[in-house]
């Protein structure tokens, strides 16, 4: 009993801390907090419940349906997914410091990867004023006219995403580091409930985040998740349900 309360209180603080991170990327778009808070739910829900990550493509859809723009949606999703990884990087690197963690290959891929994406967005205004100027200076073609298209498009995301890190960044990170702290620390108050080693538990943890492997309390979080966010997405969906029977009636 104590570690099924202590799981759906971390469940609620983790998930709760997460919504307050999208919501913190919407600010300015005129977003009702219900309506968010619905697509919320059903978007993380549907995340985690399809493996690999691949539950991103129908947020990204949903984000842009709400926002009225898919790059608004694609660069949200984008700088959600950048944050958190580097937060959960620099947990891992704190713990191979604390000298409790060994770095692994998953830990240097998303780390070069990460790095690449950084660099990627310092060079990106250069990069894409100097293929502007070659495509216009050069002789008309099809060829050149989809360059020009596909740079704009690159430059209206990244405009998007500069937008979005302007101000928020600090923020974005420090909610997912307390995101992921809240998850080890219900591991800590837990470990004597699992089977697995006490020593390692929480750097299995965290693979498993990474590498998607079946592991117990990796288990038990997300179960508790789809549990707790299907409740809130009927609760909002009835929420919505009686102000439209009560605007209904006092017409």
């Amino acid at each position: 009993m104590k570690y099924q309360a202590i799981l759906l209180v971390t469940v609620f603080l983790v998930y709760s801390l997460k919504a307050f991170r999208f919501y913190f990327l919407l600010v300015g778009e005129g977003v009702s907090a219900l309506k968010y808070l619905r697509l919320f739910a059903i978007t993380t829900l549907v995340n985690i419940v399809i493996p690999f990550k691949t539950g991103e493509i129908f947020r990204i859809f949903r984000f842009g349906h709400l926002t009225k723009s898919y790059i608004k949606g694609v660069s949200i999703v984008l700088l959600d997914r950048f944050v958190d990884t580097i937060s959960i990087l620099l947990i891992f690197a704190t713990m191979n410091f604390l000298g409790n963690y060994r770095l692994g290959r998953i830990f240097f891929l998303l780390a070069a990867v990460s790095m690449f994406i950084a660099l990627c967005f310092f060079i990106m205004p250069g990069m894409m004023e100097f293929w502007n100027e070659y495509f216009i200076k050069t002789r008309p073609s099809n060829r050149h006219l989809r360059g020009l298209f596909l740079i704009k498009k690159i430059k209206t995301i990244y405009v998007e995403i500069r937008n979005l890190v302007k101000g928020r960044f600090f923020v974005l990170f420090t909610l997912s580091v307390f995101s992921w702290l809240l998850e080890i620390g219900s591991l800590f108050l837990c470990r004597n409930f699992f089977d697995s080693d006490s020593d390692t538990l929480v750097s299995d943890y965290l693979s498993v985040a990474l590498t998607g492997k079946e592991f117990e309390p990796q288990r038990n979080f997300v179960m508790a998740g789809v549990v707790f966010l299907s409740s809130v997405y009927v609760i909002i969906i009835l929420i919505q349900l009686v102000k439209k029977l009560e605007h209904k009636n006092g017409r």
